[in-house]
């Protein structure tokens, strides 16, 4: 079964590319409402692995929001822009829910890797589905 059109939403486009982003920011908002964070025995030693898990948490973030908004009839520089915009909402909304949760506080820092994390995930996912099937040969 086609989708009728690039830009409808259907329930299969949804189960697809949304229900993944849904699942994602889902995981996401379960860590941030644990009080303490599991930390894997391997990285407790390690400075800065904080840091580095809110990278790759948000680095798929934003390829999954890519790849949702990329089966949208929107302006492709909006299919850039968007999964970055609605992600740093999202990681704001996270911090703000961690001031909230006992022993855990909101953080500059932590936002500001969300967003390097959102635009990695959403580049490296433009350069895997919009730019690298189109170049011919090597």
């Amino acid at each position: 079964m086609v989708d009728s059109t690039p830009g409808e939403l259907t329930a299969r486009r949804l189960l697809l590319y949304w229900l993944p982003v849904l699942a994602w920011a889902g995981l996401i908002s379960g860590m941030s409402s644990m009080s303490v964070t599991p930390e894997p025995q391997a990285v407790r030693e390690f400075p800065g692995w904080s840091l580095e898990a809110h990278f790759v948490l948000y680095l798929v973030l934003g390829a999954l929001l890519y790849r949702a908004f990329a089966t949208t009839d929107i302006s492709s520089r909006s299919k850039v822009l968007l999964p970055m915009v609605v992600g740093a909402l999202y990681a704001i909304s996270d911090e703000a829910h961690q001031r909230f949760v006992p022993g855990r506080q909101a953080d500059i820092f932590d936002f500001l890797v969300d967003c390097a994390g959102l635009a990695a995930g959403t580049l490296l996912a433009f350069y895997c589905l919009a730019v690298r099937p189109g170049r011919k040969g090597r």
